[in-house]
Parts: structure tokens; C-alpha cells; sequence
């Protein structure tokens, strides 16, 4: 049968619950939580044969960035497909087939073309828009992950679960494409939809960074950091770009200015906290630990 996730997308499941429980698998991988991997294995407990869960967890092991795992994305690249065969699947759902099927394959490139293509017919599949997002992050063409998530968004609104995700998305892309002015007050909104957002967060750090405002990029994480308890080591990377600012406000000779040492020190200590990504490559090495129990 078909149900409709909280986005109104339809996926071929057994009833409403294993699509809920989905649902919140991929809102946990949008917000870097910690408990991504245990959403993601009640919503496999719930529908084994899910085509969506199985292409999920494939796409997480691909995540990794570690050859090694790449035969465990096979696996579930294999139990996609057999849940495939097994059931009268929607394109959508089979064009996520497809995509991991590239991925695994070594076609990266391939992969970020189709989810790009899911996005053009479904623009509130929030899970093909991230992964377009980090496809052409990724491979340097910032223009194009703008210009996707642009289109995308005008079938979208607050009144749209993940809007405030899409937002972040968004930002990040205007940034990394020089328009700071609007990557800050869309990064802000988004934040502002949801605190939690540590991607979008990071957006405006960054619009910091290149407008050379470092003691605002410091008072910002300092603002935000309380909600980030249940974030993945993502947050490790996020503090240390708070470091990188603070590097800049001691060297400018801003420490007198209200809080400064103490806000690079809280920044410090709670970077100390986080567990150490095992890669240089943010998104994928802060999937590591919450992932390791699929």
C-alpha cells in the first residue's frame, strides 16, 4: 500500500507507523543527532523490506567515506532491489535505488544527477535534496547545490515539517557562492525555526568567517551551543571553527571586549567534550559514531 510520510511523499509500506518511525530517521540524519543509527534500525525493525529504509542505510554506510563499508552499503543495496522486485514500487522510491546503485558503483557523479532529478519531480523529498546538497558540495560546484535548492524551495513554507532544514541547506549554498548578505538572514530564519539546526548554524558561522566579524562567529556558537546536546561529533566541527574565530579575536586585541576570553574558553571546553571524528571530512566522519551499530 501507499502511505504518505509528514511531507506528503508516497512510500510503499505496510501501514503508517514504519513510515513515521522513517520519517524520523531522516529528520535525525538532517539534524546530525546522535541517535540517527537507532531511528534508522526501529524504522528497519518496523518494514525490513522498506525500499526507502534499506536506501537509507545504504546511503549511511556510503557516508562513511571508508572503503570498508562500501559491502555493507551493497547489502542493503541488494535488500532494496529484492524489496523491489518483491512490490509495485513508486519511481521515486526506485529512482533511490538507482541512485545508491551508482554510488556503490563508484559513480558518485551519477548518484548526484539522479537525486538532483527525484528533487525536480519531488521537491519536498527532503532526503534527495541533502544528499544533492553534499554531491555537489563536495565535488566544488557550489553554484549548482544553489541553484537545486533554489528551485526546490518554492514548493516549500513553514507549514512544511524540515522547512527550517531546507533553509540551512540554502544558506550554506549562498554562502559558499559569495551572497553573504542573504546566506546570514536565511541561515538566522532558519535557526530561528529550529534552534537545534546545527548545519544552518554553521552556515552563518561561516558568513562570519568571510566578512571578517570573528567575535560575532564567537558569540554565536556560544548562543546556540546549549541546543546542540544531542548532536553528533558535527558539533566537534562547529566548535572548532569557534576556535578558529577566537584565534582572531586574541590576535586583534578584542579580548577586553565584554565576555571575549570567556566565551573562547567556554568554546574550548566544550570542544574538548566532543568525541574526536575519526576524518577530516565533517559530514561524513560525524556519521561515524551513531551509525557504527548498523
Amino acid at each position: 500500500m501507499l502511505v504518505r510520510d509528514v511531507r506528503g511523499n508516497a512510500i510503499t509500506a505496510s501501514g503508517a507507523t514504519p513510515v513515521a518511525l522513517l520519517d524520523q530517521a531522516v529528520d535525525a540524519y538532517l539534524g546530525f543527532r546522535k541517535d540517527t543509527g537507532e531511528r534508522l534500525k526501529a524504522a528497519l525493525a518496523a518494514e525490513p523490506g522498506s525500499v526507502l529504509g534499506q536506501c537509507l542505510r545504504g546511503y549511511f554506510m556510503m557516508l562513511f567515506g571508508q572503503r570498508a563499508m562500501v559491502s555493507r552499503a551493497q547489502r542493503s543495496l541488494e535488500a532494496a532491489q529484492a524489496a523491489r522486485r518483491a512490490a509495485d514500487i513508486t519511481g521515486r522510491e526506485a529512482a533511490h535505488v538507482a541512485a545508491l546503485a551508482a554510488w556503490v558503483a563508484g559513480d558518485f557523479g551519477g548518484a548526484t544527477v539522479r537525486w538532483e532529478s527525484i528533487t525536480a519531480d519531488h521537491p519536498c523529498d527532503v532526503l534527495a535534496l541533502k544528499l544533492a546538497q553534499y554531491g555537489r558540495f563536495y565535488t566544488g560546484d557550489s553554484e549548482r547545490m544553489r541553484d537545486v535548492l533554489a528551485g526546490a524551495l518554492a514548493a516549500w513554507d513553514a507549514g512544511v515539517p524540515g522547512y527550517g532544514f531546507v533553509l540551512g541547506c540554502y544558506a550554506f549554498a549562498l554562502e559558499e557562492t559569495g551572497d553573504y548578505g542573504a546566506a546570514e538572514r536565511i541561515g538566522r530564519e532558519a535557526v530561528e525555526c529550529n534552534p537545534a539546526d546545527i548545519w544552518a548554524a554553521h552556515a552563518v558561522v561561516h558568513v562570519f568567517e568571510m566578512t571578517g566579524r570573528p567575535r560575532e562567529g564567537v558569540a554565536w556558537v556560544d548562543s546556540l551551543r546549549s541546543h546542540w546536546s544531542e548532536c553528533n561529533n558535527f558539533a566537534y566541527h562547529a566548535f572548532w571553527q569557534t576556535l578558529l574565530h577566537g584565534s582572531v579575536v586574541r590576535r586583534r586585541g578584542l579580548d577586553g571586549l565584554s565576555g571575549g576570553p570567556f566565551l573562547i574558553l567556554g568554546s574550548h571546553r566544550a570542544i574538548q567534550s566532543q568525541p574526536r571524528p575519526p576524518s577530516s571530512h565533517p559530514e561524513a566522519a560525524a556519521q561515524s559514531d551513531e551509525l557504527g551499530c548498523l
